[in-house]
């Protein structure tokens, strides 16, 4: 699961840092929807959308968040 590290500075950037560090443009995952998991592939990079921080995959409509939802597909 992915879990980023702190070190004091705003925690939702960093989740974002970390996500883009672990999970590059490619990267196959396990991605835990309201409605179930789906696998998927991150198809861009995590950002903050508000102070969410989100990323996009394949075959999920728009941006979605990514906090405590996403996991390497092995």
């Amino acid at each position: 699961m992915f879990e980023p590290e702190t070190d004091g500075a705003n925690p939702k950037k960093q989740i974002v840092d970390c996500f883009n560090r672990d999970f590059p443009v490619g990267t196959k995952v396990i991605l835990r929807r309201d409605s179930g998991e789906i696998f998927t592939e991150v198809t861009g990079e995590a950002y903050l959308h508000g102070r969410t921080p989100v990323a996009h995959f394949r075959h999920v409509s728009g941006c979605y968040a990514i906090e405590g939802r996403v996991e390497k597909y092995k």
